[in-house]
């Protein structure tokens, strides 16, 4: 829904990305890894390298992608 909402110009997609480069949230569960069609889709490329960069730890399990933030 971010990617679609983002798209139509309907949420403040830089405000969500500072966010996540802030590490406000715990982690993120993702279906695939980027490159995979269905995450493009879902997440938009300024999105996606916040996570990247906050939450660098993956964990696959299956088609599931576990984002986690580095540990200190």
């Amino acid at each position: 829904i971010a990617a679609e909402l983002a798209h139509k110009g309907r949420y403040d997609e830089a405000g969500f990305a500072a966010m996540v480069r802030r590490g406000a949230f715990g982690f993120f569960i993702t279906r695939g890894r980027r490159g995979d069609g269905m995450f493009d889709e879902r997440w938009n490329p300024a999105v996606a390298d916040a996570m990247d960069v906050a939450y660098p730890v993956t964990v696959s399990v299956d088609d599931l992608t576990l984002h986690l933030p580095a540990k200190r």
